[in-house]
């Protein structure tokens, strides 16, 4: 909004809301639609998988990267666990315990009795799961390919950036845009819950997109989506610049809400990135996503977490959101979500 003028914006929307909506079905793509078509043809065309795509560049960009530098001590407790192997020639080491071993093969395991959760957690073939695991401030977290944070010694599930009720938002604008967003939220929300031993289930800010989400569509799926979680799961709310403005989850939800930071452990929860004197920040709202060039024209724009000495940005979980585009700085490492895995890149 820096870059924008407001009032302009907010008459703008104002007047389109008040005309009449004429759809028309084209035969060919109108000049205005050419430049975004060649765009996304020039990111999405390939006969590769997304797997095997994202695999091939990273590929390249170690090779570009060169030798790993030699080992000078802990990178801020900041190392990749067993999930890492394309990158533990990088990053792979211990505490002070030089490069890592090789790693032992783990089996499937089912969901646990609370008992057994960090059995089970060392039962999990991570690499079948798709995530990735990184030791932080002292503690392991996973990375979910479901653009969440496992943090298993907690049994805290953390997602950011849900905006439950956008599309119903932008319908009431009169922006034509997709249904059946907030119910693939809720749904994937559910199938990690239920997936993970989850015991608190924390929103890093923007559950709700704006106060036009609450109709009465989107409060009836929410109160469904909650009745349906197990009875042990607590949920969180970390207030977010869009949870000022569309009010806080209705009380009936059982979702507690909190302002920044929230101490957990070594960790400050947060919605806006930075530093906090209560921990290494784990937060959301820049919908994080970093680009990957292969060679030629061969482009990738892909969600990510960004890990940096100060804290971590999660991608957006929302699945109507945009992404904003971020470039990794000395000292940070980016993880890329793509093909039904997470990805460590290369640092450069």
């Amino acid at each position: 909004m820096q870059e924008l003028d407001a009032h302009r914006l907010a008459a703008t929307l104002v007047r389109l809301a008040s005309m009449r909506l004429d759809l028309r079905k084209l035969e060919r793509p109108s000049p205005l639609a050419f430049p975004l078509i060649v765009e996304f043809l020039r990111e999405k065309l390939s006969t590769e998988k997304l797997a095997d795509r994202i695999a091939r560049m990273l590929a390249e960009l170690e090779r570009a990267a060169g030798p790993a530098p030699d080992y000078a001590g802990p990178m801020h407790d900041m190392q990749p666990g067993c999930g890492a192997r394309a990158a533990q020639a990088r990053f792979g080491m211990s505490d002070h315990a030089g490069p890592a071993g090789p790693r032992k093969p783990r089996r499937h395991a089912s969901v646990p009795a609370a008992a057994t959760v960090m059995t089970w957690v060392d039962d999990i073939d991570l690499d079948a799961w798709g995530a990735h695991d990184v030791r932080v401030a002292g503690e392991t977290l996973w990375l979910l390919p479901e653009h969440a944070v496992w943090w298993p010694a907690a049994r805290m599930l953390l997602v950011a950036d849900v905006h439950i009720g956008k599309g119903a938002a932008f319908r009431a604008l009169g922006q034509p845009v997709p249904s059946g967003t907030t119910a693939d939220n809720l749904q994937r929300l559910h199938a990690l819950v239920r997936r993970y031993p989850t015991r608190e289930l924390v929103f890093l800010g923007d559950f709700l997109h704006a106060r036009a989400a609450r109709t009465a569509a989107v409060l009836m799926a929410l109160h469904d989506w909650r009745r349906c979680l197990p009875a042990r799961v607590r949920c969180t709310l970390i207030r977010g610049n869009h949870d000022a403005h569309a009010g806080d989850p209705p009380p009936e939800l059982g979702i507690s809400v909190v302002t920044e930071p929230r101490p957990a452990g070594p960790f400050a929860l947060c919605h806006m990135p930075g530093s906090s004197p209560e921990g290494y920040v784990l937060a959301g709202h820049l919908h994080p996503a970093c680009v990957l060039r292969g060679t030629g024209a061969d482009v990738l724009r892909l969600p990510c977490f960004m890990f940096g000495s100060q804290g971590a940005i999660l991608p957006a979980f929302g699945a109507f959101t945009g992404h904003t585009t971020i470039r990794p700085q000395p000292g940070e490492h980016c993880y890329v979500v793509g093909g039904g895995r997470v990805w460590p890149v290369p640092v450069r």
